[in-house]
């Protein structure tokens, strides 16, 4: 016999599958002369960025443990076929792998409802890497586990000196 379903249960299963929010992940390419070629999509937000959530919600009563949590950084990384990028999955805590870490350079907030990250990765970083992943990340959150907030899959950029690449990150709520 199968039990009925409570109201906390469908709640439960709701608060379980939504998504705290969305993103847009928008990777911009600066030539030397200027040229600028944009990629723009969708990010997945993943599962652990509930968590993050709740640590800056709760901080009043621990603020040194809620700043943690605060997004710092930007991850690259070359671990998905450039030519047939695979969807993320949503308990995705890194990249494929990583080959950069840069710090989030501004923050800004479009709307009353985002937040705008972005980092420039200049001509002496990442060269000759074909970059297909990148990842928004806490990293200062106490574990490896708990640092993802979003992650994209993308078509390959293949980084040079002569090209730098501007990630400009929002996560809209």
């Amino acid at each position: 016999m199968m039990r009925k379903q409570s109201l906390f249960d469908k709640f439960r299963s709701t608060f379980t599958n939504a998504r705290p929010s969305v993103g847009v992940l928008q990777i911009v390419g600066i030539d030397k002369n200027g040229r600028r070629k944009v990629l723009e999509e969708q990010n997945l937000v993943v599962n652990n960025a509930r968590h993050i959530l709740s640590q800056l919600l709760g901080g009043k009563k621990a603020p040194a443990q809620a700043q943690k949590y605060f997004i710092t950084h930007m991850v690259m990384g070359d671990g998905v076929d450039p030519l047939n990028p695979s969807l993320p999955d949503p308990n995705s805590q890194f990249l494929i792998n990583q080959r950069v870490k840069l710090e989030i350079s501004s923050i800004t907030f479009p709307s009353e409802n985002s937040v705008k990250f972005v980092t420039l990765m200049d001509g002496e970083t990442g060269n000759g890497v074909t970059f297909t992943e990148a990842g928004l990340i806490a990293d200062n959150a106490p574990s490896e586990s708990e640092k993802m907030f979003a992650i994209k899959h993308h078509g390959g950029i293949r980084k040079s000196e002569e090209l730098l690449l501007e990630y400009n990150w929002t996560i809209v709520f």
